[in-house]
């Protein structure tokens, strides 16, 4: 099975999308921080993540960032703007896929299967140095 982690700081979203994914077969699990997100990430084994754009604490953009620079895991942004121009920037910067809120849980859930089967190599990593900046934060992953 596998390991989906959400990083949404909406608590009622992030639980229905953690219990719509797991009625569909996956383990979900959610942070509503960017930077407890990205702890759990860096520390565990996930084959997808699926991150809010605004955090209270991390840019979705930075923590995008910070995936690209350290793993092979497919990315999946939500977020409330549906700006034409905001999809693209975050498409550019290494989204997998873009989807605005609100959306059908049937409609992410095909997304993630699609997602998953295009990874060939779930959870292969780069190997990081082990200290990875993004601004001001850092993270050491010893």
């Amino acid at each position: 099975m596998q390991n989906i982690l959400i990083i949404d700081s909406d608590l009622k979203s992030s639980k229905a999308l953690k219990y719509g994914l797991m009625d569909a077969g996956y383990h979900a699990y959610y942070c509503l921080t960017g930077r407890e997100g990205l702890a759990h990430l860096l520390k565990g084994h996930y084959h997808l993540v699926i991150l809010e754009t605004v955090q209270p604490d991390l840019l979705g953009g930075e923590i995008l960032s910070i995936v690209r620079k350290t793993m092979k895991i497919p990315a999946m942004v939500v977020s409330g703007a549906d700006s034409l121009q905001e999809k693209v920037e975050v498409l550019m910067a290494g989204a997998d896929d873009y989807i605005v809120k609100p959306f059908a849980l049937e409609e992410v859930t095909a997304r993630v299967a699609v997602l998953c089967r295009r990874y060939d190599e779930p959870m292969a990593s780069i190997p990081p140095s082990s200290v990875i900046t993004c601004g001001n934060f850092m993270i050491d992953s010893c």
